[in-house]
């Protein structure tokens, strides 16, 4: 039965800027490139135990030095922002001041969320949709009360009374 691979320690190990620079310090502090052995106590120290550990204890050291230690890019989609759909934006809202996010982007043939996010986030347009409440009604209201009233009762629960009972030894007023 073959035996599986070793696993190296430290290999594929995300490293975040901050992280280098603390890297990069301590090198320094053992002595940097004029010690004998510095990148490999360096690495030890900060878990990057595989054979590129000291080699790259000392591409971080450079990277700081010369500012460039910087985060992975993330990923992701490019933005569909430009200045055509600015455009085509600016003048559907122009031409109907009064006109919604949803039906302006069935103009535009875009996803209103699309739109929402172009027209906050990126253009400056508001957000004027207004939250309403709706008002309790007069069940809601009496269930309230009683429920208020069960909750202060007095031995029916740890909660207390506390602001219509009189302290001891506190002046009537």
């Amino acid at each position: 039965m073959p035996t599986p691979p070793k696993k190296t320690k430290g290999r594929g190990k995300s490293v975040t800027t901050p992280e280098k620079a603390n890297i990069s310090r301590y090198y320094q502090k053992l002595g940097g490139d004029d010690t004998r052995g510095a990148a490999a106590r360096t690495a030890r120290k900060f878990g990057l135990t595989g054979s590129d550990g000291p080699a790259r204890v000392k591409k971080y050291d450079e990277e700081v030095a010369k500012s460039e230690a910087r985060r992975k890019s993330i990923p992701g989609r490019p933005s569909s922002f430009n200045d055509a759909i600015a455009g085509e934006i600016d003048s559907t809202f122009k031409a109907n001041e009064d006109q919604s996010y949803r039906r302006a982007a069935k103009a535009i043939e875009i996803p209103k969320s699309t739109l929402h996010l172009h027209a906050t986030k990126k253009m400056g347009y508001r957000n004027l949709i207004t939250s309403s409440r709706p008002l309790a009604t007069e069940k809601q209201l009496k269930q309230r009360v009683e429920m208020g009233q069960r909750i202060v009762a007095v031995g029916d629960s740890p909660v207390k009374n506390e602001f219509n009972q009189a302290r001891p030894g506190a002046r009537a007023w």
